[in-house]
């Protein structure tokens, strides 16, 4: 997995022949379902380094992706709701990390997690800021019980993915995968979270204004897509209260409309 990682990265920041991707796509998508086949046994931790720092890479979009949702942004909608008609690297990751024993999702997510801490301390690429924020949105999908270490780490999580909604020089596909991951983790963490329903309110909001004020379709998409993951374990009316539910249902139907005219 390390090699096809090392491969892929330069394939990765270039326009490429497809025929070189796909078949880099199909070699890792194989590999992570081997693993997948093994996830009924505990990794080692240096094992899961070894495979979160993998994908890390391997989860970087290239450009080709890069530019057709760039021009499209109704491609990037149809692969976030899972009808995109190709399998790729990142289909097998959510997988693979959906599918991690207890002890393993604690592992993974603490790997994660401290890859996110690195974020501070390097020059990191944004596709590896996206990358790893996919990844985060992914082993939540996992069933097992966060841990109260976990949930405690959360808080300044949710914190770092604000400060990338309110930084201008933001990469869109950053904050787009931002904005996608918060609803999820924040349905996952709940339990561990204070103020829980301040902290949904002010983020869900946060997310809006962002996607009303900015002319980037794909960050307008991915506020409508991440009202459903809000919807699903949140009762808005009650989290955000009468007049700020009011406004933030005029402020979507005008997203909506913005969304329509494209």
């Amino acid at each position: 997995l390390e090699e096809a990682a090392e491969f892929y990265i330069p394939l990765s920041n270039g326009h490429v022949d497809e025929k070189q991707l796909e078949m880099i796509n199909e070699y890792s998508v194989h590999l992570l379902e081997f693993l997948t086949s093994i996830c009924g046994s505990t990794f080692e931790m240096n094992d899961l380094q070894r495979i979160i720092v993998s994908l890390e890479c391997l989860c970087c979009y290239n450009d080709n992706i890069v530019e057709d949702w760039g021009s499209d942004f109704n491609s990037f909608v149809s692969n976030e709701a899972g009808l995109a008609a190709s399998f790729t690297i990142r289909d097998q990751a959510v997988e693979l990390l959906s599918a991690l024993d207890d002890e393993s999702f604690l592992i993974a997510s603490k790997c994660i997690m401290q890859e996110l801490s690195n974020l501070t301390e390097r020059n990191t690429s944004w596709k590896y800021q996206e990358s790893l924020f996919f990844l985060l949105q992914s082993i939540v999908a996992n069933d097992s019980m966060p841990s109260v270490e976990l949930g405690q780490e959360m808080l300044g999580v949710l914190s770092f993915l604000s400060s990338v909604l309110d930084w201008a020089e933001s990469n869109d596909f950053v904050q787009s995968r931002a904005i996608l991951v918060i609803p999820k983790l924040l349905e996952k963490y709940m339990d561990f979270l204070d103020n829980v329903k301040a902290l949904t309110g002010g983020l869900f909001t946060q997310s809006l204004n962002l996607a009303l004020s900015s002319a980037n379709e794909m960050i307008k998409a991915s506020i409508l897509i991440a009202f459903t993951y809000y919807a699903y374990f949140a009762e808005l009316p009650s989290v955000l209260g009468h007049d700020v539910c009011q406004q933030v249902q005029t402020k979507t139907l005008k997203l909506i409309h913005q969304v329509c005219q494209e």
